[in-house]
């Protein structure tokens, strides 16, 4: 029976495929996503439907990386793949609450765009984490201890 640390590394990685697959998909397939605006104060359906389904996969990455992050202790791939779960969380929750509570002089809304680009980095350092750590763990490590003459 595979373990939770199994069991959440796969849910995490399969997140990571699935989030490139839909920005992938959101950005050459669907017409008018590349320059997708929000204006804020009157705010449309389609308009807001788009950048609330992008910010569930999102989350949903990197409360999995974060968890997964923490689960396994510290390691290269983990510290970096923590620390994007922190950046896009972050910008998720700005984002949420500027569309919740738009601001009075009005504006374009960019923010599901911002996630998004936050998010591919995280993706893909999820998905390389395990290489990171071996590389890190099996040839640096090594290396420096021997410089240092441990």
């Amino acid at each position: 029976m595979p373990s939770n640390n199994s069991r959440l590394r796969v849910l995490e990685a399969t997140l990571a495929v699935g989030l490139l697959g839909l920005i992938a998909v959101t950005v050459e397939l669907i017409p008018g996503m590349r320059m997708l605006e929000t204006t804020l104060g009157t705010v449309s359906a389609p308009g807001t439907l788009g950048p609330m389904l992008i910010f569930a996969p999102p989350t949903a990455l990197a409360l999995a990386a974060l968890a997964n992050a923490l689960l396994n202790g510290p390691s290269a791939g983990s510290l970096l793949a923590g620390a994007l779960a922190v950046v896009t969380l972050g910008l998720t929750v700005l984002s949420l609450a500027t569309l919740l509570f738009p601001p009075d002089g009005g504006g374009v809304f960019m923010g599901h765009i911002l996630v998004a680009v936050v998010a591919i980095p995280l993706a893909v350092v999820v998905l390389v984490r395990p290489i990171v750590d071996r590389v890190v763990h099996e040839e640096l490590t090594p290396r420096l201890r021997s410089r240092l003459g441990h």
